[in-house]
């Protein structure tokens, strides 16, 4: 299974029409952290330009 592209990933939150997305990551100090964000954040999130 091949890793889905930015654009895929939104077209799938269309279709199911999800309201959140929880994004989980490990920060430069290797401790995990995540974060919701909401389907209007996501397309900055997925560019890595940020939610804040």
């Amino acid at each position: 299974m091949r890793p889905l592209t930015s654009q895929e990933v939104l077209e799938h939150v269309k279709e199911y029409h999800v309201k959140f997305v929880r994004l989980q990551f490990t920060d430069i100090g290797g401790s995990f952290k995540n974060i919701a964000v909401t389907v209007e954040e996501l397309e900055r999130a997925l560019e890595g330009k940020g939610v804040f």
